[in-house]
């Protein structure tokens, strides 16, 4: 990399963690009051299942799954036919996405404005898309991507990815061990904790360093609560959503997602993809076009 184009990255990114620090200056006052404030509803305990949704209009299986925070939709992989699809909150279809040269896609998570993420499970590799209301195929040799080191033991592959602004990306590891892993640069040109950007993610290799979670046999998808500051993980085999501490890693309470108005084994198979709306409603994706609502207070 030549040393005017290390500049200009260096220019971004400084300007990127200025705003951050901006940002988090203003409002960091308001935002733990409102935290403080609301601990109570957001433990997973007081979360009921409220619906179900079907998605009638595709025949694949749903995988990851992602919040359009400006047009209020729902983004899915349709991991069968290497599809992502954007629903309305109701399960209607908007469109299919093609998915091009993508090797095996397993989760989407929104980043900023028409900024997304997807990660592909066998060869580890994270890409950065933008998707607008004209898009109709992504082609990942368009993209920025890059690859996690995979030295990681005989593990199952990278099974979902969640995304915080002032934290960063995490991706969890399906089992063998069960782990999350936080994605951080290991390169000269980049310095450590940088976060994940669209200007520095096509120029270094991330090392995915992390913690196992324990008590869990696998682990189907996680989302980034920054509001919390924790991770919500869902965990297939032992049929459990876990609230994880973004610091310690520990976990700090679970749901049993057997529990509840409609028993969840019945309606939602291999739950593979988790997001969160401005309402603090979750939703859990699953095999074959499902999606479970649960809904804080009821």
């Amino acid at each position: 990399m030549n040393k005017t184009v290390l500049q200009l990255i260096r220019h971004r990114l400084f300007k990127r963690l200025t705003a951050t620090l901006f940002t988090a200056c203003v409002f960091g006052s308001a935002h733990h009051l409102l935290s403080k404030e609301s601990t109570a509803d957001n433990n997973l305990s007081n979360y009921k299942v409220s619906k179900f949704i079907t998605v009638e209009s595709i025949k694949g299986d749903l995988s990851g799954l992602a919040l359009s925070p400006e047009e209020n939709t729902l983004f899915a992989i349709e991991s069968t036919h290497s599809h992502l699809v954007e629903i309305n909150m109701d399960g209607e279809l908007i469109r299919h996405i093609d998915l091009i040269n993508f090797n095996d896609a397993e989760d989407i998570v929104h980043i900023t404005g028409s900024n997304y993420l997807i990660i592909q499970e066998r060869n580890r590799t994270v890409t950065w898309v933008h998707i607008d209301k004209s898009t109709k195929t992504l082609d990942a040799d368009n993209f920025a991507h890059s690859s996690m080191k995979t030295h990681l033991g005989n593990n199952r592959g990278f099974e979902g990815i969640a995304w915080s602004p002032v934290f960063g990306a995490w991706v969890a590891n399906e089992k063998n061990p069960a782990d999350i892993y936080h994605l951080t640069p290991i390169t000269e040109q980049i310095e450590p904790n940088t976060p994940l950007t669209e200007e520095n993610i096509g120029s270094t290799l991330f090392e995915a360093s992390g913690f196992e979670i324990k008590g869990v046999k696998d682990i189907s998808a996680l989302y980034a609560d920054d509001a919390q500051r924790r991770l919500l993980v869902v965990s297939d085999e032992s049929r459990k959503l876990l609230s994880i501490s973004y610091q310690s890693g520990e976990v700090i309470e679970s749901l049993s997602l057997e529990q509840g108005r409609t028993p969840f084994t019945h309606f939602l198979e291999n739950p593979e993809g988790i997001t969160m709306d401005r309402e603090r409603r979750i939703y859990i994706a699953g095999e074959p076009n499902r999606i479970m609502v649960l809904e804080p207070g009821l």
